[in-house]
């Protein structure tokens, strides 16, 4: 979470069996229909309908948070980061939410665009994970691809 603003997350949840459990909603000023959790939710469903329930699994936070740039040439869509100590295995998936709808319509292909995105660099940080386990002699070959 330090990779963006503090004040630029709208809410942070926790995953407990493909599930959200609410930690925190803040309102932000310029985004007042999308401060609202139902668009979170919307979110949240089309993610854990389009990642593989083996990834959905392994994501243990999920926030929403928006730089408000829509044409997001300084700002992030999203970011996926690894949960510390864990070895690359769990994570946080953060979505910027501006990016994701217009008006109050969700861009289907430009959120997935974006989860495409964010799960190659889950893949990424598998294989680092893999390189590390490689030199402490553990062996991992699951591959998502």
């Amino acid at each position: 979470l330090e990779k963006y603003k503090e004040e630029n997350i709208l809410s942070i949840w926790n995953v407990e069996e493909k599930k959200l459990k609410l930690v925190e909603h803040r309102k932000l000023k310029g985004l007042e229909q999308l401060n609202n959790l139902k668009f979170h939710d919307e979110l949240w469903k089309i993610i854990s309908e389009f990642y593989p329930e083996d990834v959905i699994n392994r994501i243990d936070k999920f926030v929403v948070f928006s730089d408000n740039n829509k044409n997001n040439r300084n700002g992030m869509s999203g970011l996926i980061e690894s949960v510390d100590g864990t070895n690359n295995s769990r994570f946080i998936l953060s979505v910027d939410i501006a990016d994701a709808y217009y008006g109050n319509k969700i861009s289907l292909e430009v959120f997935l665009n974006l989860l495409v995105h964010e799960f190659f660099h889950l893949v990424s940080l598998k294989r680092s994970a893999r390189r590390h386990q490689a030199r402490t002699g553990i062996f991992l070959f699951r591959i998502y691809l």
